[in-house]
């Protein structure tokens, strides 16, 4: 009999991925570091987006970066001149 699992043991901290869901013949739960579950885990992840506080954070960081740039490189080419 086929059954669908839906295990909640594989989550990540950076990207939408609170679960990897796969197709089983056995009753039994498996392992968690099966190389099989490990892999289905890693393409799981590899295709979630990546989530959007992680987005916004780097968009800000990227920001304060361009404008902190503008902001000093006057003020570093007026005391090359000099």
């Amino acid at each position: 009999m086929h059954q669908t699992i839906v295990d909640y043991r594989f989550r990540d901290s950076s990207k939408p991925v609170d679960a990897i869901t796969y197709n089983s013949t056995n009753m039994a739960l498996a392992p968690a570091n099966a190389p099989a579950l490990l892999r289905r885990f890693s393409s799981e992840v590899k295709r979630a987006p990546v989530s959007r506080g992680r987005l916004r954070s780097m968009l800000k960081t990227i920001m304060v970066l361009c404008i902190g740039s503008l902001i000093l490189l006057p003020l570093l080419l007026r005391n090359r001149k000099a």
